[in-house]
């Protein structure tokens, strides 16, 4: 399950991890960045992850593809 819900100024999509063993991951999308966040479980402490637009298309891209080192892919 995940929502999206779009701001002034940016996106923000929840993923739940439908089956409880992790926690929500939050992604912050504005113009320039992307952030993905989480918390860690029994903590307070949130992890916060800032990447650029082609670093999340590299990941997803990367999700059906053999090993090997690619440059340049478009989904």
């Amino acid at each position: 399950m995940f929502t999206v819900e779009h701001e002034y100024d940016y996106t923000s999509i929840i993923t739940l991890d439908e089956e409880g063993n992790f926690e929500d991951v939050e992604v912050f999308l504005d113009e320039e960045v992307v952030y993905l966040c989480q918390e860690i479980r029994d903590t307070e402490v949130r992890q916060v992850l800032e990447l650029s637009y082609q670093q999340l298309t590299d990941i997803v891209a990367s999700m059906n593809l053999p090993e090997g080192a690619y440059r340049g892919l478009v989904l």
